[in-house]
């Protein structure tokens, strides 16, 4: 089992067959929906999203057929499918050779991780060949945004260049001391200075005798631990240079954030279905999908004190999340919304 097999497992793991293998799909390759959204807070899966965002849906679906040829998951209907006896036990057997997966947290930071690297990269390399008194080179990265944030922050006294650069060693040597061998190679082998240029993944996967895929995942893991790490600008004064403007963003789909700001105005549901020209349902999902960002609004506008404590209750009888089991035990008035709504809130705000 390699590692990129190891994070397709934990998916599905996690699904136990009441996801299509499509949903484990969507949160690998990073769409931000409703769906994905919920997925992620209600089967703990927030570390996965977006590792893979190039993967094609024939390429998803390849990685499947290979799992179910090693018999380590197997289906139970048409896109839907449950980890073997033997799959549960290698999974197992393999997570103490997977460490790297406990830095991924790739629904907190996908959005920033290709910004980090590129801006770390380029800066590393600019102090280098400025260190040697060379000003003009070819920058690792022609994309303009990244290449004015580094000149803005770049010092031009020669000396801070000195103390930034040292600074920066001292600071990604901490943390990718306490990384896997492989995590660090893969990110230290893409670095530039004025007498090393780095390394391309497929080069980096033809010395580690692995695929790209695999040195992807490794890369990203190093750089969503930093981002982690990073916030201490106390610790890592120089790599929060490169971290500050993460926190405080708020994920959420374009739709959902418009029904937001209106529940913020304090327009009813009704008022949004009228205003928006949406669906009931439509709005819901929205409400549902803020539940599970975790993000300030009265959710109690839309149950009762009641009508939740009667849900808690039974899921707790129950111990499941089964929205139709639930419901039937439930009398009418209570809504499969509802029910959503309680699960959300109770998973985001006291599981996690």
């Amino acid at each position: 089992m390699d590692r990129k097999q190891y994070i397709i497992l934990s998916i599905l793991a996690a699904f136990n067959g009441e996801r299509s293998i499509f949903g484990a799909y969507h949160v690998l390759q990073g769409k931000k929906s409703s769906q994905t959204i919920q997925d992620h807070a209600l089967f703990m899966i927030s570390a996965y999203f977006g590792l893979f965002p190039k993967w094609s849906r024939d390429d998803f679906i390849f990685e499947v057929k290979k799992l179910i040829d090693l018999n380590y998951i197997e289906k139970i209907n048409n896109d839907r499918v449950k980890l073997t006896k033997f799959g549960i036990q290698t999974y197992e057997q393999k997570k103490d050779t997977n460490g790297f997966a406990h830095d991924l947290n790739g629904w907190k930071y996908h959005k920033w991780s290709d910004i980090v690297w590129l801006r770390l990269a380029l800066y590393i390399q600019s102090l280098s060949f400025l260190m040697s008194k060379e000003s003009k080179f070819y920058p690792l990265t022609q994309r303009y945004s990244v290449q004015q944030w580094v000149k803005k922050n770049l010092p031009k006294d020669s000396e801070i260049q000195k103390q930034q650069f040292v600074q920066l060693h001292n600071e990604l040597k901490s943390i990718l001391d306490d990384c896997e061998t492989e995590q660090a190679e893969a990110f230290t082998y893409q670095l530039s200075s004025k007498n090393h240029i780095g390394k391309t993944k497929k080069q980096i996967a033809e010395v580690m005798a692995t695929s790209e895929d695999i040195v992807a995942l490794l890369h990203i893991s190093v750089i969503h631990k930093i981002c982690n790490l990073a916030q201490n600008v106390t610790v890592y004064p120089m790599l929060h240079l490169f971290v500050n403007e993460i926190e405080g963003q708020v994920m959420l789909t374009d739709s959902t954030k418009k029904t937001y700001e209106l529940i913020q105005k304090g327009l009813s549901l009704n008022d949004i279905m009228k205003l928006r020209q949406l669906k009931k349902s439509t709005i819901e999902d929205h409400i549902v999908e803020m539940a599970y960002a975790d993000v300030p609004f009265p959710y109690k506008l839309f149950i009762t004190e009641k009508e939740e404590n009667e849900i808690i209750q039974c899921i707790n009888q129950l111990r499941t999340t089964k929205l139709r089991v639930i419901k039937e035990q439930l009398n009418d008035t209570v809504t499969y919304f509802m029910i959503r709504l309680v699960i959300a809130i109770r998973k985001v705000r006291y599981e996690s």
